[in-house]
C-alpha cells in the first residue's frame, strides 16, 4: 500500500503522520536499493577509466553526493556483502540507513542477527550508543601495543554550520604529553602577559578551556611564522581570507566573503581582520591583462598565481574537490605555444595534472569560460550529470519490485519509550 500524496495540507493529522512513516519506509528501502547498486559497483571497479580516484569519487560527481556521504556509502555497501540479514531488513524497508550505517561498524556474520533484533527496539539515538559501547568493548578486550597506539593517531576536523572549526583527534601517550606540555606552556606565556585573574569573572573568555584555546592558536601562529621564513614560500604558509571590495563597503553587497576553503565571514569580521592583517588586492578582470605575462615568462608570477588560486577554489577536473597542493597548468601547453595569462591557467591536483599530460586526456576553456575535459577517446566528460528525474509514484514501485512490502508499521521501531541499558546490552551482544 502507498498513500497517495497530492495535497498535503489536505491531509489530517493521523493521515499526515501515517504518510511519513510510510514514506520513511520506501526511503529506507531505496537506500537499501542505492546501496547495493554501490556495492556491486564498487566490486566490479566500473568506476575506473574516466580519471576517476575511486568509487567514492564517482558518486560525489554522478550522483551529487557530499564527498563524505559518498565515503560512507562506499564503506556501508562493502560491510553488507558480508552481512545477509542486515541487508534483508534494509532491503524490506524496516532499518533505515542511519541504523544500518550504525550497525555496519560492528556487526559480524555471528552478532548481526542480535543486532538486529536491538534495532527493531530502540532509537536510532539509542542504537548509536550501544555500538560506540560495543566498540570501547572491544577495543578493551583487545592488546594494545605501542605499534597500534601510534597507528591509530588520528587528526580531523571540518566547519559547523555556525563557522566554527570542529576538531578531534587521538595520539599515543608520549606524543600526546608533549602537545599537552606545548599548549601548558603557550597558556602560561598568554597568563604572564594577562592582568591578575578576577576570581568573581567567570566569563567565558577566561575560562580555562577557552584560554587554552588561545594558547593553542598561539602555537599554530608561531609555527607558521617559522615555517615561513623557513622555507621561503609565504603564500604557502598563509591564511587566506576572500572578499569583495563591494563587501567591505558599507553600503555595499558583494559576492564573496569567506576562508578560503572554509565557512563564509561576516562582514564585520573581515573588516576586524583588515585592523591586522596584510591586504592583497587582486584585480578581478575578464581578461586579466593586468596579470598576464603572455609569452615573456613561462612561470606565473606569484600575483598571477593568486588570481588563479582565488578563482579555481579546488581542482577543476570534474568531480575531484581537492584543495591542497594544487598545481597551475597551462592549458594551452607552453611548448606549443600557450601564453602564460589568466584564462590559459587552471589548477589541477597531482593526480588530474597526470592524467593531462601522460594519460591523454585534454582540457580547453568553453566559451562561457568553463573548463572542458576530453577523455583520450575523444568524447567530453560532463561536468556534473544531472540526477535522473524520479517520483514517489516511482520511488514505491520499484521498492515494492525488489520486494519490500512497505506500510506506515514497518520502519518505526517497536520501542516501549524505556531507557538503554548500555553496560547490560553490550554485555549481552558480547556474550556470545
Amino acid at each position: 500500500m502507498t498513500v497517495a500524496v497530492t495535497d498535503v495540507s489536505a491531509l489530517t493529522d493521523g493521515e499526515l503522520e501515517s504518510a511519513l512513516t510510510e514514506w520513511a519506509g520506501h526511503l529506507a528501502a531505496g537506500e537499501a536499493t542505492f546501496v547495493d547498486l554501490v556495492g556491486e559497483f564498487d566490486a566490479r571497479e566500473a568506476w575506473g577509466g574516466v580519471g576517476v580516484l575511486s568509487c567514492a569519487h564517482w558518486l560525489a560527481w554522478r550522483c551529487s553526493l557530499g564527498a563524505n556521504a559518498a565515503r560512507e556509502r562506499v564503506r556501508v555497501a562493502r560491510a553488507l556483502r558480508s552481512l545477509p540479514a542486515i541487508r534483508a531488513e534494509f532491503r524490506a524497508g524496516r532499518l533505515s540507513y542511519s541504523q544500518v550505517r550504525a550497525l555496519s561498524r560492528v556487526a559480524t556474520a555471528d552478532t548481526e542477527g542480535k543486532l538486529v533484533d536491538c534495532a527493531r527496539h530502540s532509537t536510532a539515538t539509542q542504537l548509536e550508543r550501544l555500538v560506540a559501547g560495543m566498540r570501547r568493548a572491544l577495543r578493551a578486550e583487545e592488546t594494545e601495543t605501542a605499534a597500534r597506539s601510534y597507528a591509530a593517531k588520528t587528526f580531523s576536523y571540518h566547519y559547523a554550520d555556525d563557522g566554527t572549526l570542529v576538531f578531534s583527534g587521538r595520539l599515543p601517550g608520549v606524543e600526546g604529553a608533549l602537545l599537552v606540555a606545548a599548549v601548558e606552556a603557550a597558556y602560561d606565556e598568554l597568563s604572564a602577559d594577562s592582568p591578575p585573574a578576577d576570581p568573581h569573572d567567570v566569563s567565558a573568555e577566561t575560562s580555562p578551556p577557552a584560554r587554552r584555546a588561545d594558547a593553542l592558536l598561539l602555537l599554530a601562529s608561531t609555527s607558521l611564522a617559522t615555517a615561513a621564513v623557513e622555507q621561503g614560500d609565504g603564500d604557502r604558509y598563509r591564511v587566506l581570507v576572500h572578499v569583495n571590495a563591494a563587501t567591505l563597503a558599507d553600503d555595499g553587497a558583494g559576492e564573496r566573503c569567506d576562508i578560503e576553503g572554509g565557512p563564509p565571514l561576516a562582514p564585520e569580521t573581515v573588516r576586524r581582520l583588515l585592523c591586522d592583517s596584510r591586504v592583497l588586492a587582486v584585480t578581478d578582470l575578464p581578461d586579466g591583462t593586468q596579470l598576464d605575462a603572455g609569452r615573456t615568462q613561462r612561470f606565473p608570477s606569484r600575483a598571477l598565481r593568486r588570481a588563479v588560486k582565488t578563482r579555481d577554489r579546488c581542482c577543476q577536473f570534474p568531480g575531484c574537490t581537492r584543495t591542497k597542493r594544487l598545481i597551475v597548468h597551462h592549458i594551452e601547453p607552453w611548448h606549443r605555444g600557450g601564453p602564460t595569462d589568466l584564462v590559459n591557467l587552471v589548477q589541477l591536483c597531482s593526480y588530474h595534472h597526470h592524467l593531462v599530460h601522460e594519460g591523454g586526456y585534454s582540457l580547453a576553456r568553453d566559451p562561457r569560460g568553463a573548463i572542458e575535459v576530453r577523455v583520450p577517446a575523444g568524447w567530453l566528460l560532463p561536468a556534473a550529470p544531472p540526477l535522473a528525474e524520479s517520483t514517489p509514484a516511482r520511488l514505491a514501485s520499484s521498492n515494492e519490485a525488489a520486494g519490500a512490502d512497505v506500510s506506515a508499521e514497518t520502519l518505526p521501531p517497536h520501542w516501549a519509550g524505556d531507557s538503554l541499558d548500555l553496560n547490560y546490552a553490550v554485555g549481552v551482544l558480547l556474550a556470545g
